[in-house]
């Protein structure tokens, strides 16, 4: 069992949830996270579906890779989404504060569709500010 697993076993509510690899994720979702480097799989520690075990404005997955852990919401990337996304952001800060995964700040919002918010807009400096990255495919070993 590695650290990843440890830590998510010990959160209420989660303890049933933990899954090797990236198989918390839907088939269809599985290619919105990737390791480029084969080299670099054997970093993946592990996934939980988030939204499968928790209640409230739920966030999607946390995603361990190489110590460390990768809160990911995939979702539409559109302006009319960003207050969504935020409330769920607010939920999940709010939650992980009473987690092992307290210190941990790497937040992603991965698109399903493409990105459809302009880069030097009011909404993603208002989402870089709360810490939440946009990509269209996460790339764990360059996030990392």
């Amino acid at each position: 069992m590695n650290e990843f697993e440890l830590k998510v076993r010990k959160v209420s509510g989660l303890m049933d949830c933990f899954y090797p690899g990236l198989k918390a994720l839907s088939r269809r979702e599985r290619g919105k996270i990737t390791v480029e480097n084969p080299r670099n799989r054997r970093r993946l520690e592990g996934s939980v579906k988030l939204d499968g075990c928790l209640n409230g404005a739920r966030w999607d997955y946390l995603v361990g890779y190489d110590g460390r852990a990768f809160f990911v919401e995939i979702h539409p990337v559109y302006t009319s989404e960003v207050s969504k996304v935020l409330g769920k952001l607010a939920w999940l800060k709010s939650w992980q504060a009473h987690t092992p995964f307290a210190e941990e700040r790497r937040y992603f919002w991965v698109a399903t569709e493409g990105v459809h918010i302009l880069k030097h807009s009011r909404e993603w400096r208002l989402l870089a500010r709360k810490g939440l990255k946009v990509v269209s495919v996460l790339k764990l070993d360059r996030e990392g």
